[in-house]
């Protein structure tokens, strides 16, 4: 684990906004009272944490901005702790909906923002007062969660509600030891059929009492019209290998001996109302039950389900099956694929198109079809191969739980992924291995082709990690500055020969605008999540963080389930304290 300064045992700060105004056009006031809250101290770092409700000792001054379209320019004033007791006011607001309220707590000693929040749609109004809860995790880096998730979970789902709030379903919440199985050794994973929300507006997880019909992970969550979640697919059970003496195999797999029911049916949540919509789970196409497949939201409102593994016989599918909302249905649409994919990746861009990455293992080796677009027409999904498919070693690469963002409307990023094809690696006899492969693909419709990024790669190889598209965030490394526009998160990140064991990684990187992956942010120092994960989700909350949950981990050094979460802040090119 990386040296943790004390200012991340301090896991959570909690701020009360009270606004009022007092003219139709400017004279509001935002009052801000500050309350500060903090965990016992961690025994390992051995550092007490401040009195409850004192600021932390990292700052001695913040900052207070307030925002909106309507306004024109940004308002923002600077506080000292101390001389304002955790109380500031902010007066000639102009009155108004949708005020944007961001924090930042810093020292005057460096002028480095430590403490970041923010929070959108704040009314600040004539005569009346409103009240708004604000959360402050670390400025550029990761925060534990106020507390953790009900359930540990990996390979689950976390999916954005209509308050802002996040749903986090399923998944595996057990792990068996390592254990011989019908290729090498495993361990075996058990599925939860539990619900969590996680509310960004206090950094803290909420039980709901709701519960799945049928436990699953490696399936799906897709938005559906008025409010509403499908969670498709999935297994009851699962084998992870740690050894492959037989050969390459894939190294996440169902259990074919009790998959469990979760891969041919579908249950409905209301996300209003916080309850199953369904009274019975809704069956899948009789021939297209499945499970690590992937799950496109459709504009007239269906959802859309492609490829994965048949929970019986992990085979891999080109099917998918369209769930048509209106009806409650599925439908489906036998070989709608180029190709038979499971834990491809999945980007969109443009309009209604998306790209899919890998996920397929051509019998003849090489690439084979390793990429193919998805476009959504008038009458349903259409399918087709884009012109830079292509056998060369250098452009595609046959890969497995690879992860990709988009970057702009056009292009598409994509790094890492497991390689198990000998024919691509001849050195690949007896395993499979985490890979540190980097493409970048435009895909203007008709001249789709690669972006040469020369000699970019991951710093690590990686496998089961996650990546995302980042708004607009400076890296600051020495003297320069550049902006990062995607973060790599976690995964595992080789194979030990000796001890047979994937390593699991907590390390970080960011795709910036020169084209290379580095792993330092502000300060020029390394940014490490606090956890190691692999098989874990990442979701943007509304307050442009992002939320971190579950997965795969070795706190103790035996493989486990991970009950924890952490939100990341990225380092904001608004960031300036003074």
């Amino acid at each position: 684990m990386k040296p943790t300064p004390c200012i991340v045992t301090l896991w959570l700060l909690t701020a009360a906004l009270l606004a009022s105004a007092c003219g139709p056009e400017e004279g509001g006031d935002l009052a801000l009272r500050l309350y500060f809250h903090h965990p016992e101290a961690d025994p390992a770092l051995r550092a007490d944490p401040p009195p409850e409700g004192e600021a932390p000792p990292d700052i001695s001054d913040y900052r207070i901005c307030v925002s909106a379209p309507d306004m024109g320019k940004v308002r923002c004033e600077n506080f000292v702790v101390q001389a304002n007791r955790n109380r500031a006011r902010l007066s000639g607001l102009s009155v108004g909906r949708d005020r944007r309220v961001t924090f930042q707590g810093y020292n005057v000693s460096n002028f480095v923002a430590q403490w970041c929040g923010e929070v959108s749609g704040v009314a600040v109004r004539d005569g009346a007062t409103t009240q708004v809860s604000m959360y402050l995790s670390v400025c550029s880096n990761f925060t534990p969660t106020r507390n953790a998730m009900g359930n540990a979970r990996a390979f689950h789902t976390a999916s954005p509600m209509p308050d802002g709030r996040v749903l986090v379903v399923g998944g595996f919440n057990s792990i068996s030891g390592a254990q011989a199985c019908d290729v090498g050794q495993c361990h075996r994973l058990t599925a939860a059929s539990s619900i969590d929300v996680y509310d960004p507006r206090t950094g803290a997880f909420e039980a709901t009492g709701l519960t799945l019909a049928i436990p699953r992970a490696m399936h799906t969550a897709t938005p559906l019209p008025g409010g509403r979640l499908l969670l498709a697919g999935g297994v009851g059970q699962a084998v992870l290998r740690t050894s492959f003496p037989a050969g390459p195999r894939p190294v996440l797999e169902a259990d074919p001996l009790d998959p469990g029911q979760a891969g041919s049916t579908a249950e409905v949540v209301n996300l209003l109302s916080l309850s199953l919509e369904t009274q019975a789970p809704v069956p899948l196409a009789p021939t297209s039950p499945r499970a690590h497949h992937a799950a496109l939201g459709m504009a007239g409102g269906d959802a859309l389900l492609l490829a994965g593994i048949v929970p019986s016989t992990n085979a891999a599918l080109r099917s998918m099956g369209r769930f048509q909302a209106a009806a409650g249905a599925f439908q489906d649409l036998p070989d709608a694929l180029a190709a038979a994919r499971q834990g491809m990746a999945v980007v969109p861009f443009g309009t209604a198109s998306y790209l899919l990455w890998g996920g397929n293992h051509a019998a003849g080796g090489g690439p084979g079809v390793f990429a193919e677009i998805i476009r959504e027409g008038p009458d349903g999904p259409l399918e087709s191969v884009p012109a830079f498919v292509t056998n060369d070693p250098g452009r595609g690469a046959p890969l497995f739980y690879s992860a990709g963002a988009a970057q702009g409307e056009y292009r598409a990023l994509f790094a890492g992924g497991m390689i198990l094809d000998a024919a691509y690696d001849p050195s690949l006899t007896d395993r499979v291995r985490p890979s540190s492969i980097v493409r970048m693909v435009d895909l203007q419709e008709g001249l789709e082709t690669f972006v040469d990024l020369g000699a970019t790669r991951l710093n690590f190889e990686r496998a089961l990690h996650a990546m995302v598209a980042l708004p607009s965030c400076e890296l600051v490394n020495g003297q320069d500055k550049e902006t990062a526009t995607a973060m790599v998160l976690g995964g595992v990140i080789n194979y030990n020969n000796v001890t047979q064991l994937y390593q699991l990684t907590n390390r970080v990187e960011f795709f910036t605008t020169s084209q290379v992956f580095k792993e330092k942010q502000t300060n020029a120092g390394e940014i490490w999540m606090n956890a190691a994960r692999a098989g874990h989700v990442v979701t943007p909350l509304p307050d442009r963080t992002f939320l971190i949950t579950g997965g795969l981990g070795a706190p103790t050094g035996a493989l486990t389930v991970l009950d924890s979460a952490e939100v990341f802040n990225p380092a904001s090119r608004e960031l300036q304290v003074r």
